[in-house]
């Protein structure tokens, strides 16, 4: 008579699953709370260090903006519905917002049922890579803009 699979390393691997599942909830819901909390700063990028008073160390050092400048300004002003600011802050804001949006929805549905999620996602090397190569080409065509003097910093 064949003895069943033991079923406790698949039930601690949903628990595991659903207790990271709640980290990336609470991670996404805490950026959401303090977007709506903040003060947009009027210049586009001075919000993040109402957070954090240490500045940009590559805007310091380069004069550039990194590839996240104005990012926590753009989130402050899509939790006031005013998208066009936010792109102006920094053009990945309001997708990054909406999918912070969608991390939160993920992660609760994953959560409840135990399985996959944000962070199963971002196992992949092809999604992440793919996130990579497309923060880092935005932040390559602002700079460009603001070279041609059509953005700014």
């Amino acid at each position: 008579m064949a003895q069943a699979a033991d079923p406790a390393p698949e039930l601690a691997l949903a628990r595991g699953r659903r207790i990271a599942n709640l980290w990336w909830a609470a991670g996404a819901l805490a950026i959401l709370i303090l977007s709506r909390l903040l003060t947009p700063d009027p210049s586009g990028h001075g919000t993040r260090p109402s957070l954090w008073p240490i500045p940009c160390l590559w805007r310091v050092s380069t004069g550039l903006p990194c590839p996240s400048c104005g990012m926590t300004t753009a989130f402050v002003w899509m939790a006031r519905g005013e998208p066009r600011r936010a792109w102006q802050c920094n053009p990945l804001g309001p997708p990054a917002y909406v999918l912070t949006w969608v991390v939160l929805v993920w992660a609760l549905a994953a959560a409840a049922r135990g399985r996959g999620g944000p962070g199963a996602a971002l196992e992949s090397r092809r999604v992440l890579v793919g996130l990579i190569a497309v923060y880092l080409g935005v932040w390559v065509v602002r700079l460009l803009f603001l070279v041609a003097g059509e953005w700014r910093a």
